[in-house]
């Protein structure tokens, strides 16, 4: 199909309630065109509104990224914007303007915006971009769960058996779907698939560090997996969700599996004074 075709049809399939169709002998205003929205019964035939959109903007190239603003909305969305705003997100193709009339076909019933034919391209082609990314993701993470299950050995023989649940729902995890995933009870139902994946990454890197490590902190978990600079601080945006989610499918507490640190400073609260390499420390009180 042509732009122009793929635009009517976007608009007969998102736009249009039942029995509307649009009158194709559309008025040019500028870059902007006005196309009646018609309806037909057996004994009427009435214009029941109006769209004004850009056909010439659909032609551009999609290197322009949308307002950060046009990128929340949603197909039933209908919009009250300025004049001002409005105009140029019209004359840029990423909304149009829906007027609906009153049963006499001039009286305007009401006005607002939806969502345009460029901007639907756009979120569908970032939508199959985050699911491509999630597939590659999720592969990769499965791919690398196989190698180190593979060659899994471990120094302790109680560890192993501390760790056997953990690793085994590792281990299923490898032959899930992506969209086994993302419906999954095992995690949270609000989690994203990405954050999913990060969790599971996480409980393989645990995995790795408990089998050989009589006794680890929260940084080296991170740090032995990815290695390089920043590798220790790579779950720590949800340490806390993950260490849940551990202890959880494990059924043995972080610090029985070896984890002594979550990383934190941790206060010390000392009585009296000490003394150390060449410092002396006094407990100060205070009155109130």
């Amino acid at each position: 199909m042509s732009a122009i075709e793929n635009i009517f049809s976007y608009i007969s399939q998102y736009i249009l309630k039942n029995g509307e169709q649009l009158d194709t002998n559309y008025t040019r205003i500028t870059s902007l065109v006005d196309v009646d929205i018609v309806k037909q019964t057996a004994r009427t035939f009435r214009r029941v509104g109006t769209l004004t959109l850009s056909l010439d903007a659909y032609a551009q190239e999609d290197a322009q990224i949308p307002d950060i603003p046009l990128l929340k909305w949603t197909l039933g969305k209908r919009a009250i914007l300025d004049d001002l705003q409005a105009f140029e997100w019209l004359n840029k193709g990423w909304i149009m303007k829906e007027m609906r009339f009153k049963q006499d076909g001039k009286t305007i019933e009401r006005v607002h915006y939806r969502m345009g034919y460029r901007l639907f391209v756009y979120l569908q082609k970032k939508t199959d971009r985050e699911h491509q990314e999630k597939i590659r993701q999720f592969a990769s993470y499965q791919l690398d769960a196989q190698k180190v299950l593979r060659g899994l050995v471990f120094d302790d023989k109680e560890r192993a058996v501390l760790l056997s649940s953990l690793t085994h729902h590792v281990s299923v995890s490898i032959h899930w779907k992506i969209e086994e995933l993302a419906e999954s009870d095992l995690f949270p139902s609000s989690w994203s698939a990405i954050k999913r994946i990060k969790c599971l990454t996480f409980l393989l890197a645990f995995i790795m560090i408990s089998s050989h490590k009589e006794l680890f902190d929260w940084k080296e978990i991170g740090a032995q997996y990815y290695g390089g600079i920043g590798g220790s601080k790579a779950f720590d945006d949800y340490k806390d969700e993950f260490i849940c989610v551990l202890e959880e499918w494990s059924g043995q507490s972080a610090e029985i599996l070896g984890m002594i640190s979550s990383g934190k400073i941790t206060p010390l609260y000392f009585a009296g004074h000490l003394r150390g390499g060449g410092r002396v420390f006094r407990r100060v009180l205070f009155m109130h």
